[in-house]
C-alpha cells in the first residue's frame, strides 16, 4: 500500500499525508506550493485524479468516474503556470492506431472535465513526461508513435497547437524529463550499460553531462526551487532511497534512509 509523505531536504520532519487502504501515488505540487495533485483508487476500481491541500487535508476527486469504471487516469503533473494538469488516461484508446492503452492528455484546472482532451496528432505509447518552463509544452518519452516503433526518444507536444515534434535522436532510452524552473536545464534519466543514470542537458551551451554515473538505477529527478539541486530515487543502497545531489554532481546525500521503498520524489516549489 503506497502512501504519500513529505520530508525536509535535510531528512527531518517526515510527515504522512495520506492513509488509506488503497495506494496514493504520483504526487505533483501546484506552482504556489499550496496543493498536491495525485492519483488514487480510493473511490472504486479505477484510478482517478485528486487534489488535496499541502498538509494532506480536504482531498477532492477531479474525475469522479463511476466506482466500477474500467478507465484509469494517472501520473498527473501540474503545469508551471498553474493553469493545467497533464496526465495519462485510458479513455481515448484507439486499438487501430495505439500500441498502448493510455494517451497523454491535459485538463484545465478551472474548467475541469469539460476541457479534458488528449494529444491527437501522434497517438502511441507515451511514457513519462514533464512540462516545459513555458507552461505550453510537454516533453515526453515515446517508445512508439501509432504503429511505428522508436527507441525511447523525447518528443514535445504543444498543448495549444497540438503540434508534436521530435526533440532527441541519440539512440539512448530516456525517461522522466524535467526542466529547471529557469528553463535552462533539462534533467532526465537515460539507460547506460543496463542501468539508468541521471543526465543534465544545458540548453544554452548544448552540453549534456552524466550527473550520477553509477552502477545503480538512478531515476525520477525533480528540481529544487532555486534549480541548484536535484532530488531523485536510487537503489544504490540495496533498496529504493531518496537522494539529493547538487547540479554540479557534488554533495550526494541520502535523505530517506529507511528499509522501506521510497520513490517518486517531487520538490515543493516553496523553499
Amino acid at each position: 500500500n503506497i502512501e504519500l509523505y513529505i520530508i525536509q531536504p535535510d531528512g527531518s520532519s517526515l510527515t504522512r499525508l495520506t492513509e488509506n487502504g488503497v495506494s496514493d501515488s504520483n504526487a505533483s505540487w501546484s506552482p504556489d506550493g499550496r496543493y498536491v495533485v495525485y492519483q488514487s483508487r480510493r473511490d472504486g476500481n479505477s484510478a482517478d485524479i485528486y487534489i488535496m491541500n499541502g498538509d494532506g487535508s480536504h482531498s477532492v476527486n477531479l474525475i469522479n468516474d463511476p466506482a466500477d469504471s474500467p478507465l484509469d487516469d494517472f501520473r498527473p503533473r501540474w503545469s508551471p503556470n498553474g493553469d493545467h494538469i497533464a496526465l495519462y488516461t485510458d479513455r481515448f484508446y484507439d486499438p487501430v492506431q495505439d500500441c498502448a492503452l493510455h494517451r497523454l492528455a491535459v485538463m484545465s484546472i478551472s474548467e475541469g472535465m469539460d476541457s479534458f482532451r488528449p494529444q491527437s496528432t501522434r497517438p502511441g505509447n507515451q511514457e513519462t513526461f514533464g512540462w516545459g518552463a513555458d507552461g505550453q509544452t510537454i516533453y515526453y518519452t515515446s517508445f512508439c508513435q501509432g504503429r511505428e516503433q522508436y527507441e525511447g526518444e523525447f518528443y514535445t507536444w504543444n498543448i495549444t497547437t497540438d503540434k508534436v515534434q521530435r526533440f532527441t535522436e541519440d539512440g539512448l532510452i530516456k525517461a522522466a524529463p524535467v526542466w529547471s524552473h529557469n528553463g535552462r536545464y533539462l534533467a532526465y534519466q537515460a539507460a547506460v550499460e543496463g542501468q539508468f543514470d541521471l543526465f543534465i542537458y544545458d540548453s544554452e551551451t548544448g552540453e549534456t553531462v552524466n550527473l550520477t554515473n553509477h552502477p545503480s538505477q538512478d531515476a525520477q529527478p525533480s528540481w529544487s526551487p532555486d534549480d541548484s539541486q536535484i532530488v531523485f530515487v536510487t537503489d544504490r543502497d540495496g533498496n529504493n532511497e531518496i537522494y539529493i545531489i547538487n547540479r554540479d554532481g557534488s554533495e550526494l546525500r541520502n535523505i530517506s534512509n529507511h528499509p522501506g521503498r521510497d520513490y517518486e520524489p517531487t520538490w515543493s516549489p516553496v523553499p
